[in-house]
């Protein structure tokens, strides 16, 4: 199964999201929440 997600109007910097989406891209969806939990980055939220 594949998921997309758009985001606008996010008030932070394309590049410091990017680096939060290399991350994440590619994991299952509980690897990635997980992952984000620990993720000292703004745009793991």
């Amino acid at each position: 199964m594949e998921a997309r997600a758009v985001g606008k109007y996010i008030r932070i910097s394309p590049q410091k999201a990017r680096i939060v989406a290399d991350v994440v891209r590619g994991m299952n969806v509980d690897q990635a929440i997980t992952t984000l939990k620990f993720m000292p980055k703004k745009g793991a939220g």
